[in-house]
């Protein structure tokens, strides 16, 4: 949306992500199924999203990754880096999202989703990680596993 003085309307909002990783150390990434926004779908992410107001990023994440994933996780640590993606979207809004991302174990659960929003859920071996179907920034985010 175009204000009034000619400038695109922005807004910025946190996201807590999960490395969800298996006890055979592969990695999951569930594909995007929102047609309605092409810059992300089809795109391999890492499931979690957006931190509700009064709400931590921990309880954020541990929620989403359920609805998603059907899976419960435990956080192992939150990785050491913030990261940013600014998104220049339909009707002109453009978006800035912090990524703030956490290495988490599996618990229990089983893997499946209702959420419309979500596709495919595939654990992946590092070197099988087509970044080129990924979001942004998930090549740097995995490389601080090490």
């Amino acid at each position: 949306m175009i204000t009034s003085d000619g400038v695109a309307e922005q807004k910025q909002i946190s996201v807590a992500l999960g490395l969800v990783i298996n006890k055979k150390g592969e990695i999951l990434l569930p594909r995007r199924d929102q047609p309605e926004l092409p810059h992300i779908h089809g795109k391999l992410e890492f499931p979690g999203g957006g931190i509700e107001f009064g709400e931590t990023p921990e309880a954020a994440l541990m929620r989403e990754v359920k609805e998603e994933t059907g899976l419960t996780v435990e956080i192992v640590r939150r990785l050491p880096k913030v990261y940013s993606n600014v998104w220049d979207a339909e009707g002109g809004i453009s978006t800035q999202v912090l990524l703030l991302c956490y290495e988490c174990k599996i618990l229990g659960g089983q893997l499946g989703t209702t959420d419309s929003e979500v596709g495919e859920l595939k654990f992946f071996k590092l070197n099988e990680i087509d970044y080129n179907e990924c979001l942004p920034k998930t090549k740097e985010i995995i490389a601080l596993l090490n």
